[in-house]
């Protein structure tokens, strides 16, 4: 079981994170099915979420940010 946890979500959307390339690659191969049997544990969503909020950021910047780089 391959499990995503919040650094590896954080170099997903942080283009300059050293990380960003190769969790390109590991979600493009979840997408192709070429990996299986992987989960996000609930804490690591909700980690992301109160990381932005605990740096002084609003609920409507992180919602528009966050809309903003999976459209």
């Amino acid at each position: 079981m391959l499990v995503i946890e919040l650094d590896t979500l954080i170099a997903f959307v942080n283009k300059a994170d050293k990380l960003h390339s190769i969790t390109i690659r590991v979600f493009d191969e979840i997408v192709n099915g070429r990996l299986g049997n992987v989960v996000v544990p609930t804490s690591a969503y909700m980690e992301y979420e109160l990381l932005p909020k605990s740096k002084g950021y609003s609920e409507d910047t992180v919602s528009s940010v966050i809309d903003k780089e999976f459209r």
